[in-house]
């Protein structure tokens, strides 16, 4: 999508005042600076989901590996 949507949200205030402070400090819009929080919001859930599926493959690979273990020293055994 290209184009623009306009949104009306309500927030607390304290985050509001954050929100302009951040913005400022930045030197872009509100609405600027919201649309980098949701850019970042799904990056790091991505990087989440990333995380999570290598460290289950991680899992994997080392019971395979421990399950393959005495196979992989038979030749030894026969000295």
């Amino acid at each position: 999508m290209t184009g623009k949507v306009k949104l009306t949200v309500t927030v607390r205030h304290d985050l509001a005042q954050e929100l302009d402070i951040e913005a400022k400090s930045l030197n872009v819009s509100r609405s600027a600076l919201v649309e980098e929080a949701i850019k970042l919001l799904k990056k790091k859930r991505l990087e989440e989901s990333l995380k999570n599926g290598y460290q289950a493959m991680a899992d994997e690979n080392l019971l395979a590996a421990e399950e393959m273990i005495p196979y992989g020293s038979e030749g030894l055994d026969e000295e």
